[in-house]
């Protein structure tokens, strides 16, 4: 927490802390010796002492917090997660977390997690039968009254990050041997696809309809918008997200006589704005951590094809690089995407937004959007 706590005075030029340099160097200081004290505890762990487990996971995740804070790469953050608090995670076993302090630890990191895999394309233990399991489980019983829709909508996303490992490996099978038969496999991923692509639109139908009166919200708690406010962020993510999975190859699939369910391009610019409008509404309105917001940027910042919504992704992905250096590596992603698809002409201009809270809000965001955007932003300055 010390080597956090030194790192932000840098990141935020607290006029009432050391000289920058002092608080590199006690930050950097108080990181290493955070590294040999969890290395330290590992190899030698106190018997009988059940704490432990939750100083490890703790201390995992808030190494990776100061790498994301300090190391525009992200390489950092990817150790620490993949190599820490999941391997770390995983080795508690999900009946450790069904309740107390491990439970809590596992709510707080589930989220961090789906979004590490999503950005990275990559596999995680939450996909296993047991932990799937434990995430339908952990909301009966007396924490009923804790569950949410984002809960519901963080199972589909796993599911759909699984999809995508499964999907590239076997293109890269394909390129490996072209001469073999796969084609019941190419149906077994179409038909997943499919199934999620019904489960996505079964939870929009039943959670996230849009708000035609506001005073439904005036009978909501403030952390429940919040939290709607997000899960619609991460469906538009997501949504875009599953139809990548199949755009990018999508006449390898056509060749085999398959029809993923992919998204036009009308929907896919939709979901696009939607991230860009409601991720501004966020970082405006919300206490919300602005990592939450970056892989939604970058799925929003890859289907960018007008100069405007290019602009708005770099404002926003450089405003949370004001706090956290990892933004950078998203930049230098998109930057590289941008110089691969050229620009599409822009519908309409600039000057004939709408503004919501000095925000541009783009052409073609559905009504029903900025109006549960208005309403959003009623009740969260409702005193």
């Amino acid at each position: 927490m010390l080597s956090i706590g030194a790192i932000q005075a840098v990141k935020l030029n607290a006029s009432n802390a050391l000289p920058r340099n002092e608080c590199l160097a006690t930050a950097l200081e108080y990181y290493s010796k955070s590294i040999i004290g969890l290395r330290d505890s590992i190899s030698r762990p106190k018997k009988g002492d059940d704490g432990f487990q939750n100083t490890v996971l703790w201390t995992t995740l808030f190494l990776g917090l100061f790498e994301l804070i300090n190391d525009e790469t992200g390489d950092g953050w990817q150790q620490h997660m993949t190599h820490g608090t999941a391997k770390a995670l995983e080795a508690s076993g999900p009946i450790s977390c069904q309740s107390g302090p491990s439970r809590k630890f596992f709510i707080q990191a589930r989220i961090f997690e789906v979004s590490r895999i999503i950005l990275g394309n990559e596999s995680t233990f939450l996909t296993k039968p047991e932990w799937m399991d434990l995430c339908r489980r952990m909301w009966t019983g007396e924490h009923g009254g804790e569950w949410c829709p984002l809960d519901s909508l963080l199972d589909v996303m796993v599911m759909v990050s699984k999809l995508r490992v499964r999907a590239a490996e076997f293109i890269d099978t394909q390129e490996e041997r072209p001469d073999e038969e796969h084609t019941t496999d190419a149906c077994s991923i179409c038909s997943d696809a499919s199934t999620l692509r019904e489960a996505l639109s079964s939870w929009y139908a039943s959670y996230a309809q849009p708000v035609v009166n506001s005073t439904i919200y005036n009978t909501v708690e403030e952390t429940e918008d919040t939290s709607m406010l997000l899960s619609r962020i991460f469906f538009a993510a997501i949504s875009i997200y599953l139809s990548g999975i199949f755009d990018y190859e999508i006449t390898y699939w056509n060749r085999l006589g398959l029809i993923p369910p992919t998204l036009d391009e009308q929907t896919v610019q939709t979901h696009a704005n939607t991230i860009l409008q409601l991720s501004n509404l966020a970082l405006d309105t919300t206490n919300l951590s602005p990592l939450l917001f970056l892989f939604p940027l970058r799925i929003a910042g890859a289907r960018s094809r007008t100069q405007w919504q290019r602009d708005w992704v770099a404002r926003l992905v450089n405003r949370i690089g004001s706090g956290f250096a990892v933004a950078a590596a998203i930049t230098v992603e998109l930057n590289h995407v941008w110089e691969l698809f050229g620009l599409q002409k822009t519908p309409s201009e600039p000057e004939t937004f709408q503004y919501i809270h000095g925000t541009p809000t783009a052409p073609g965001i559905l009504d029903a959007t900025a109006e549960y955007t208005q309403d959003m932003s009623k009740e969260l300055f409702r005193s």
